[in-house]
């Protein structure tokens, strides 16, 4: 419990649970006590305030103190820009209860903070903030998490056999696209005893999903249906799949070590995600860095391409390249499945050249300074929301969104003259340009539905939210509007 409200920073229940008696020394997973928690937290007078109970200063499994632990948060905070805004802007911000004027100063604020003045300083910038994993500082955490990674699935296999299965780096790590810092990684288990593939033991059907059901679904809801040589009814009905393992994950990490000293778990340790678990963790090396990753593990059955597939709109090169790449299908509850391209994705991005990459990567940047990460202490988070009778978030392309209208521009747009730098603001703004709807006289409107490039008729569309304040923004940068020497 005292390790729980130093989290949240809530000093009064602290105070209240001190005076109880509780130990305020008490050692959590890595030896981190609640004034390490408060520390990382953000909450440096709650630190300050269990420190003055102990009766010397702890420090961690990595012989970190809580100090160290405050100094570490600084310096994360400068490297995600969330420190850029002057305090007139927050002011401006927290007074104010306008999404659109909030989005504003957080893209020209950044932006400008970043040394962001120009198109071509933005592909500059997005460039440069790519997280370098062949960097000795960065390798390490990915390789170590990595392993953890796997090790803790072969003890989930253990658990419940159902769920022994290969793992498979998915994302913008495996994609080569993260930003920043090297602390989100995904993951997928694809399960050895389940198969869609050819002779496997599952069959993958589709049908029309009734309107009444989700109006944004243009066809095909996936249905699973087993074959006699594997009938585990049970685990296919209702939200069972997701839920099974997420039973086995949270009984494994009860027994489970890890192999990395500089691995441990902190609250809220693992939630169910839509599509499987997610893993919440301190990395901390003394006198290197300290991050706290969130990691997302799902567990996928192989399945082939539908035969309702735009694959084949893609360049012949990159059709060449995935051709034996296997999918998968992931269950979201309710026994609904939806197919999961992460595999095909990672490989095309990852090989693609760095023209192209760069139109993505300011993609990724630009909604970025759109996004809170679960880990920003209170204050940084509520600069990304307004109060109107309730709190509003600020919107953001999601990177489903932004990733499949790359597909289309890689598909529409085969001439590699066309993602020279001379049209890396045509690539960016056209990606943005396709979450949006426009009147005849092309005047933006509203935000449009988008529905998957690859496989249009089995992907629900979403919404392009945040797409007009973004393009308002760089059609003024392309301007020169920020321009210090105008």
């Amino acid at each position: 419990m005292l390790h729980i409200a130093a989290l949240h920073g809530h000093r009064n229940m602290v105070e209240y649970l001190l005076l109880c008696g509780v130990p305020s020394d008490r050692l959590a997973n890595g030896g981190l006590t609640a004034s390490h928690l408060a520390a990382i937290k953000g909450h440096k007078k709650c630190s300050l305030y269990l420190q003055t109970f102990s009766k010397f200063e702890r420090k961690s499994n990595n012989n970190m103190t809580a100090k160290d632990f405050q100094d570490e948060l600084k310096k994360l905070l400068r490297k995600v820009k969330l420190s850029l805004l002057s305090e007139e802007d927050e002011d401006t911000i927290f007074s104010d209860y306008d999404l659109t004027k909030t989005s504003k100063i957080l893209l020209e604020k950044k932006s400008i903070g970043m040394g962001i003045y120009s198109i071509s300083l933005l592909r500059k910038y997005a460039l440069q903030n790519r997280v370098n994993f062949s960097l000795p500082e960065n390798k390490k955490v990915k390789d170590a998490i990595s392993n953890d990674i796997s090790r803790l699935v072969k003890h989930i296999g253990c658990i419940d056999s159902r769920y022994e299965g290969r793992v498979v780096e998915a994302g913008s790590v495996s994609e080569n696209i993260r930003l920043f810092l090297p602390d989100e990684m995904d993951f997928n288990v694809e399960l050895n005893n389940f198969s869609g593939l050819d002779g496997g033991n599952i069959n993958i059907l589709s049908r029309e999903i009734c309107k009444e059901k989700s109006q944004l679904y243009l066809k095909g809801e996936l249905e699973i249906y087993l074959h006699h040589k594997h009938n585990d009814e049970e685990m296919f009905s209702e939200n069972n799949f997701i839920d099974y393992f997420y039973n086995a994950t949270n009984s494994a990490l009860k027994t489970f070590v890890f192999e990395s000293p500089n691995i441990s778990v902190i609250y809220p340790g693992i939630q169910k995600t839509r599509v499987g678990i997610a893993l919440f963790l301190v990395w901390s090396e003394a006198s290197q860095c300290v991050l706290l990753p969130s990691i997302d593990l799902v567990p996928t059955v192989l399945a082939n391409w539908p035969k309702d597939n735009d694959l084949d709109s893609l360049p012949k090169e990159l059709q060449d390249m995935v051709a034996d790449i296997p999918i998968s299908i992931a269950c979201y509850g309710s026994n609904q499945w939806r197919y999961c391209l992460s595999r095909v994705e990672s490989k095309i991005i990852s090989n693609l050249s760095e023209d192209k990459q760069s139109v993505i990567l300011a993609c990724k940047l630009l909604s970025g300074f759109l996004k809170t990460d679960w880990w920003y202490p209170d204050y940084y988070k509520n600069l990304y929301r307004v109060w109107n009778y309730t709190y509003l978030k600020v919107d953001s392309p999601v990177s489903y969104v932004i990733k499949t209208l790359f597909f289309k521009e890689l598909s529409e747009h085969i001439d590699s003259d066309l993602w020279k730098k001379n049209h890396f603001f045509d690539r960016v703004i056209s990606v943005f340009m396709g979450m949006v709807k426009c009147n005849e006289e092309g005047k933006i409107m509203q935000a449009a539905q988008v529905k998957s490039h690859l496989l249009p008729m089995f992907e629900s569309p979403r919404f392009g939210d945040g797409a007009i304040d973004i393009i308002n923004f760089l059609l003024e940068l392309k301007d020169g509007k920020f321009n210090p020497n105008d």
